[in-house]
């Protein structure tokens, strides 16, 4: 009786808006406690409280603090050489991009051409050696020539001396030459050709990888020209046999002949006879053959080279012995300098001033 007087004690305090649900009843025969447990429970007076997440566990080992991005560098610093290797690799000649053959001459500038040298067009660009020495040819002929070079595929040597091309006979070559992967020998001997020429020819050595003789002797290309050939010389890698004679150079282009050969790892002979060189083109000379250790063959003879260039020659012997072959006839050397050549430091087989066969170069 006590328990059904104090549930009735405590409804009697809910607000007159609580009421119990319809669903929910009181039987007086329940005990008081599960009475309790059947009525709604009373409206909380705080509003609810958000949930709290866990606390995190504890980090051991924490993460190192993000470095803050560095500002741009204004000047940043230049980058660091590779290593150059011990034993670099040798320099290999410029490599050709394929050109289109030269403009097609007219026909009657064929025509003569062909007549003149007793050949065909079908003949020349399937012969691999074309020798039209001494056939009267001029500037437009050497043009014709210029365009059989730039078609064959096969001729690898040319022979044109005792012609009358000239300068421009010789730059329409050189045009042709740029872009020709098969021609090795060339000769062009006594044709006129000038400085302009020369210069011409020089930018054709300068990017021709293949040919490898080039005989320009008994020309009249000056000391201009020859220093044009030779500053060639310099970035050419293939080039054994250059002939220079007759076309009086003098010390200014033997001088500047000597600065190539100093750098020079290919050319074995070398032509500069009849070039009025005196002692100062020979010392010059001299002096770059203790640093060459390829050229075998020296032609000198014919100039106005007198003891001190002889003696200079015969000490730059002592130093390299790769000369085997010196021709030194028909200069103004005198006995004592044929003495110092003859007996300085000549290896076995050396051709002096007094030898026979120095004389028939």
């Amino acid at each position: 009786m006590m328990k059904v007087i104090v549930v009735c004690i405590l409804l009697s305090q809910l607000d007159s808006t609580s009421a119990l649900p319809a669903s929910a009843s009181v039987d007086a025969s329940e005990p008081a406690h599960k009475l309790l447990f059947a009525v709604d429970p009373l409206p909380s007076l705080h509003p609810p409280q958000p949930s709290r997440p866990p606390p995190s566990p504890p980090v051991l080992f924490a993460p190192p603090p993000s470095p803050s991005p560095s500002p741009p560098l204004l000047f940043p610093p230049p980058p660091s050489p590779s290593p150059s290797p011990l034993f670099p690799p040798p320099p290999q000649p410029p490599s050709l991009s394929p050109r289109a053959p030269l403009m097609k001459p007219s026909e009657s500038a064929m025509a003569q051409f062909f007549a003149k040298v007793g050949s065909s067009f079908q003949q020349a660009v399937n012969a691999d050696t074309l020798s039209w020495n001494s056939k009267m040819l001029n500037v437009e002929d050497a043009k014709v020539v210029s365009y059989v070079l730039s078609v064959s595929k096969v001729l690898n040597e040319l022979l044109l001396n005792h012609n009358n091309i000239q300068d421009q006979g010789a730059i329409a070559l050189a045009d042709a030459l740029k872009g020709n992967r098969v021609l090795t020998t060339l000769s062009l001997q006594f044709n006129n050709i000038g400085p302009d020429g020369a210069k011409a020819l020089a930018d054709a050595l300068s990017v021709n990888g293949v040919l490898n003789t080039l005989y320009l002797d008994n020309n009249k290309i000056g000391s201009d020209g020859a220093i044009a050939i030779t500053d060639a010389l310099k970035g050419n890698r293939v080039l054994t046999t250059l002939g220079l004679g007759g076309n009086n150079i003098k010390d200014e282009g033997a001088i500047a002949v000597a600065d190539a050969l100093r750098g020079n790892r290919v050319l074995t002979t070398l032509r500069l006879d009849w070039n009025d060189i005196g002692d100062a083109g020979a010392i010059a000379v001299a002096d770059a053959l203790k640093g060459n250790g390829v050229l075998n063959k020296l032609v000198l003879a014919g100039n106005s080279i007198q003891a001190g260039g002889a003696k200079a020659i015969a000490e730059a012997l002592k130093v390299k012995a790769v000369l085997n072959t010196l021709n030194l006839g028909g200069n103004n050397i005198k006995d004592e300098g044929a003495r110092r050549n003859r007996h300085g430091r000549c290896p076995e087989g050396q051709q002096g001033v007094n030898h026979p066969q120095a004389r028939s170069e």
